[in-house]
């Protein structure tokens, strides 16, 4: 009787883990809302974004006029179609890059792209206790060209590193000393394939890091 109850307690805790650890999957996961047609025309809005595995990306309009497919995904993930209704939800699995058409309207350029991300692929390059707001740093893309603007506080050695979605470092475009103030640096050749890319901004007692998505 002993060993019943014991087996028994032994399960509600572990069931009880188990609840508690998709109630909390589930709370921190993130809905990414992409719609398309009519005002948004032969466009899927946003075009591109990034996410992490666990979220949920859903698009909204008329999938009868613009049926959707995947293109390109990561070998272990499950491609998607659809091609009636009005909603389309795809819950993300598999960390990488995914790409998708409208099956009419792709030669009208109307694809989209995520990157989704392990929550823990930025704590591979970067120290959460040297995030500071001594430094600046954002990427911007304008017009195919990608910008990093970044600026400091005070006088000191910066260094600008390049990683790709996995967080392999890719290749340094900065290291040098620099005043207090604002400068800006092209991202180069670095960054050689179309796709999302980690900017990493630091110096010896701090650092930034930025997201950017790089067109070419």
């Amino acid at each position: 009787m002993k060993q019943k109850n014991k087996k028994q307690k032994l399960f509600q805790t572990g069931l009880g883990c188990a609840i508690i650890l998709l109630l909390v999957q589930s709370l921190g996961a993130t809905t990414h809302t992409v719609q398309f047609g009519g005002s948004h025309g032969f466009a899927y809005s946003p075009t591109a974004f990034t996410a992490e595995v666990g979220d949920t990306v859903m698009w909204q309009g008329d999938f009868s006029v613009h049926p959707l497919s995947s293109t390109t995904i990561p070998a272990t993930a499950t491609s998607w179609h659809s091609g009636t209704g009005s909603s389309f939800s795809y819950v993300i699995k598999v960390a990488g890059s995914y790409n998708y058409k409208c099956d009419v309207h792709v030669s009208l350029g109307m694809v989209g792209t995520f990157v989704a991300t392990e929550s823990a692929v930025i704590s591979k390059f970067t120290n959460t206790s040297l995030q500071t707001q001594d430094l600046s740093l954002e990427a911007l893309n304008a017009s195919g060209i990608v910008t990093i603007k970044f600026g400091t506080k005070q006088s000191r050695s910066l260094k600008l590193q390049v990683f790709d979605i996995a967080g392999k470092e890719l290749g340094t475009i900065f290291n040098n000393r620099v005043l207090p103030g604002s400068y800006s640096v092209g991202l180069g050749s670095i960054a050689k394939a179309k796709g999302f890319y980690f900017i990493k901004l630091s110096s010896v007692d701090a650092q930034r890091v930025a997201l950017v998505f790089n067109a070419n």
